[in-house]
């Protein structure tokens, strides 16, 4: 299985941890360590839609976006109460229990 590089879609991503971004619950493939800098340079308008790990809701990040890093992953969210509920207890929201 192939995956295409977030930045330049006509390149093949490296699929390993130094060549990838976690922010929220979603995961960002990269062709090289240039474009993922670029990628976290600009993160707010590179990510797009990403849901809030305390609401669920999705939502595109401002740069005023509340955010954290916990575990390696970047968090971003939609205000400061969900990102100070997240900082209480972030196992509670590490993974996204999405229920059908």
């Amino acid at each position: 299985m192939t995956f295409t590089c977030y930045e330049d879609p006509t390149r093949q991503a490296v699929v390993d941890g130094e060549h990838s971004v976690r922010v929220n619950y979603e995961t960002y493939l990269f062709a090289d360590t240039a474009a993922r800098d670029r990628f976290l340079d600009a993160l707010d308008a590179a990510c797009g839609f990403v849901t809030d790990p305390v609401s669920k809701n999705r939502f595109t990040p401002t740069a005023s976006s509340p955010r954290m890093q916990f575990q390696g992953v970047h968090y971003i969210f939609e205000d400061a109460t969900n990102a100070h509920d997240f900082s209480v207890a972030p196992h509670v929201y590490q993974l996204p229990h999405f229920r059908m």
